[in-house]
C-alpha cells in the first residue's frame, strides 16, 4: 500500500491479516477518524463466476 507521492505504508515482507472496522467518524473538518482490529489470517482460495 503507498500513501502520499509513492511513500510505502507496510514494510516490504508485511505478512498480509485480515482487518475488521471496529469504529468509524468523521470529524468537523472533514477527517475520517476509523479503527480496525486484527481478524486473522488472509483467506485464500478460488473464485467461480455463478454462470446463469
Amino acid at each position: 500500500m503507498s500513501l502520499v507521492s509513492g511513500r510505502r505504508l507496510f514494510a516490504d515482507g508485511t505478512v498480509p491479516r485480515t482487518w475488521r472496522l471496529t469504529s468509524s467518524a468523521v470529524s468537523s473538518t472533514g477527517a475520517f477518524l476509523i479503527a480496525y482490529q486484527r481478524a486473522g489470517d488472509v483467506a485464500t482460495g478460488s473464485l467461480q463466476l455463478d454462470e446463469g
